[in-house]
């Protein structure tokens, strides 16, 4: 199923034309991914990025977002002899390198529709766990709408009404989520 917003809005109980909580969807959305991206230590969603890497002393190196864009050209400076594992976003270079700083310039990371089930599947659980639903009404003992979330270490949430478990507090990511992602964790190279 593509994570389309007509997808999305009918997932947390809107009906598919309704877009008066598209920006709450794109917000839950982008911080779904967010955290994912801090567990797996590396980006999944296809973006430009620049990397600044100092004291380079290696023969390879690896960069944070990837699988790299084919056909996209790779732009380093200063200019060094290299070729990619584009799969992996691993640059070996020809010969050790040793460089005060290095800056790369690059698109990797999945498209939302062809990004691999495991990762997709991933990203709708944690967007679950954030707790949109629309279509039911809060009581004292369910859980509403996200009324705070803090997130730089994959931190706290919270939600306007108070949940079972009593703190409103919640892992974003669970053991089945865990077991989806972590065979794409970045690979120390």
């Amino acid at each position: 199923m593509p994570m389309t917003i007509e997808s999305m809005r009918v997932r947390v109980g809107l009906s598919e034309t309704d877009g008066s909580k598209d920006q709450i969807i794109y917000d839950t959305i982008k911080t779904a991914i967010g955290i994912i991206e801090t567990y797996l230590d590396r980006g999944i969603i296809s973006d430009n990025e620049q990397e600044h890497f100092t004291h380079v002393d290696a023969s390879a190196i690896q960069l944070y977002r990837y699988p790299l864009t084919d056909g996209v050209t790779i732009t380093m400076s200063p200019e060094l002899k290299y070729h990619v594992d584009k799969k992996n976003g691993i640059i070996f270079f020809d010969g050790h390198v040793t460089e005060h700083t290095l800056t790369i310039d690059y698109e990797g990371g999945y498209l939302t529709d062809f990004m691999p089930v495991a990762l997709h599947t991933a990203v709708l659980r944690v967007f679950d766990v954030l707790g949109l639903d629309f279509d039911t009404k809060a009581s004292i003992g369910d859980v509403g709408g996200i009324s705070r979330i803090s997130v730089p270490d994959v931190g706290t949430i919270a939600y306007a009404t108070k949940s079972a478990a009593g703190t409103g507090e919640n892992d974003f990511i669970d053991n089945t989520t865990k077991f989806l992602l972590d065979p794409w964790k970045k690979r120390v190279v």
